[in-house]
């Protein structure tokens, strides 16, 4: 989905004389964003590009105006926690002689600097694994978009580092669109080359025509690479080389950076950068592996060293765990693991953490520990537990969600399990557009059909009625929702009935037929009670509902009517009071 970046003309002002950096292509600023006479002033960074005299030829200004509407273009339609958001655009802060006005970009300001800047400037220790990790899941975001993103010129430089010390990607400026057929589908990079000592191999070979190639997924798992190496060393790649010609030279013949002399790189981590680094972009993998490896090496550090950052908040657990966990979890990431019992009860435990931390809304700790246990499954090829805990993190990580469920599906696919695949395809149909949701959920409802799954088959009847009333198209709705009472009613499957029922009330009470409404709710309230735990909260809602709709007295006489159903569920009119 393309968002619109906000036109924010009249808004900001510069607060510096001058710019606190400057690029090739634009100057940045300093300034302040006033949304409102009322509202606190937001500080903000403001990218103002450059035209000068040599710009007013038309072919240099048109290729200005091209760069910045691929950047534009690429950028507004972002949203990651681990991307620097674009605010909006203004036309009044740049000079531009005898021309229109080009838009200047407004991102939130990021007071730590780039993320070169902060390894060089702060003394104290970070967590390297999570530092890279943050990077990582926006690639991933990025290249599994659709169409999917390539950036083109990953390093330190072009990360920024927020108040709060989270890593966030900025820079788009060298993104379009493709459609050649020699490259992939997506966006990728114009002819403007990024920075040499991160570039991979493949892109210093031009073609026939002296034209560079594009730059692709596998060559921006290079430049990760590469990060990696800066945030474990503090410096750039090929450091020990001064001149960038000879770090061509030596990519081409097919070299690496060596191991750094005076910086101790865990082995484990020195082999995943080696791996970033493979001459034949094809053996790189994919980043969501990069990811995953890294996951996985964290889980490992955290439960063989309780005293670092992450092992000190997430697994703080006794030391026979300890170390039974790291006898078990430190082989290499490239040889299957197997998990034995107790294994998995400390996995486990890493799950129930993780659900605890997402009960607590503390939704970045509850994101790391579902990733490393999901990473765990993963290396030990726990094929069905695996795809479990990629759909509970698909919760937790909504950004990402899409991506987690996919690959989830595709988990499944493998040992063929049908029902499994409709619940996760339920899933992604909540992330899904509406019409691309119905369609997943009535292929959901046909196969639960097929296989005799009364309850995925109810489910998918329900998720229909809701798609369609989000949609407000109530008769559809309205119909879904009749037909999954019918299946509850002939299957006599309480969870179905008390669910279609809330449904179709809820369809009702927003035609205004509040006797109707009220009729579905009470009975749901009926079936509710036979649901187990979660029929309480059920009760309760349906309950809450009639109160919006009659009032309280109305909701009394129906908890007396229903007393015996309720009785055993500990209800009173406390339970649904605002």
């Amino acid at each position: 989905m393309e968002h619109v970046a906000l036109d924010l003309t009249g808004l900001v002002t510069k607060t510096q004389p001058s710019p606190f950096a400057r690029g090739g292509f634009a100057d940045i600023w300093l300034g302040e964003l006033n949304w409102l006479i009322t509202s606190p002033v937001q500080q903000v960074a403001i990218k103002v590009p450059h035209v000068t005299s040599r710009h007013l030829r038309g072919t240099e200004r048109q290729e200005i105006e091209r760069r910045l509407e691929r950047e534009l273009k690429t950028w507004r339609s972002l949203r990651h926690p681990n991307i620097l958001p674009l605010l909006g655009t203004c036309t009044d802060l740049g000079t531009f002689p005898f021309a229109l006005p080009l838009p200047s970009m407004i991102t939130e300001f990021c007071p730590l600097g780039t993320l070169a800047d902060y390894l060089v400037e702060h003394d104290e220790p970070i967590d390297d694994l999570a530092m890279v990790h943050d990077i990582a899941s926006a690639i991933v975001y990025m290249h599994e978009m659709d169409p999917p993103i390539v950036h083109g010129d990953l390093k330190a430089e072009n990360i920024l580092i927020s108040k709060n010390r989270t890593p966030r990607i900025s820079d788009f400026g060298l993104s379009r669109a493709v459609k050649n057929s020699d490259a992939p589908t997506g966006y990728t990079t114009s002819t403007f080359h990024g920075s040499m000592r991160w570039m991979s191999p493949e892109l210093h070979h031009a073609d026939e025509y002296g034209r560079p190639p594009p730059f692709t997924p596998a060559s921006d798992i290079w430049a990760f690479g590469m990060v990696m190496l800066e945030v474990e060393t503090c410096n750039i790649p090929w450091s020990h080389i001064i001149h960038e010609p000879a770090v061509i030279l030596a990519v081409m013949r097919g070299s690496t950076p060596p191991p750094p002399k005076d910086k101790n790189i865990p082995l484990q981590v020195w082999a995943l950068m080696q791996d970033c680094w493979k001459q034949d972009p094809e053996e790189r993998g994919s980043m969501r592996n990069v990811m995953s490896r890294i996951d996985l090496l964290k889980f490992q550090r955290d439960v063989q060293d309780p005293s670092s950052p992450v092992g000190q908040r997430s697994l703080s657990s006794s030391s026979s765990i300890r170390s039974r966990s790291s006898s078990i979890l430190s082989s290499p990431t490239t040889s299957p693991l197997t998990l034995e019992p107790s294994s998995l009860h400390d996995v486990d435990t890493v799950l129930t953490k993780a659900r605890r931390a997402y009960t607590q809304r503390d939704v970045p700790l509850a994101r790391q520990l579902y990733s490393t246990a999901a990473a765990a499954f993963a290396s030990a090829s726990h094929q069905l537990r695996h795809a479990q805990t990629l759909t509970e993190l698909a919760r937790v990580d909504r950004p990402n969600a899409r991506s987690h469920l996919e690959a989830a599906m595709e988990i499944l696919s493998s040992p063929h399990q049908p029902m499994y695949q409709i619940r996760v395809q339920r899933m992604i149909a909540e992330v899904e557009s509406t019409g691309e949701a119905k369609r997943l959920l009535l292929d959901c409802r046909s196969s639960a059909r097929k296989g005799g799954w009364v309850d995925e088959e109810g489910a998918a009847l329900i998720q229909l009625g809701q798609v369609h009333a989000a949609a407000g198209e109530d008769d559809d709705a309205y119909g879904w929702f009749n037909e999954a009472i019918r299946l509850g009613e002939k299957q006599d499957k309480a969870t179905i009935k008390s669910e279609a029922l809330e449904g179709r009330g809820g369809v009702s009470m927003r035609r205004g037929d509040k006797e109707a409404a009220i009729m579905d709710f009470e009975q749901a309230a009926v079936e509710y009670r036979h649901c187990g735990g979660g029929g309480r909260r059920g009760v309760t809602r349906v309950l809450g509902r009639i109160r919006d709709i009659s009032g309280e007295s109305s909701v009394c006489s129906t908890i007396d009517a229903l007393s015996e159903s309720t009785s055993s569920l500990g209800l009173s009119i406390s339970d649904i009071s605002p």
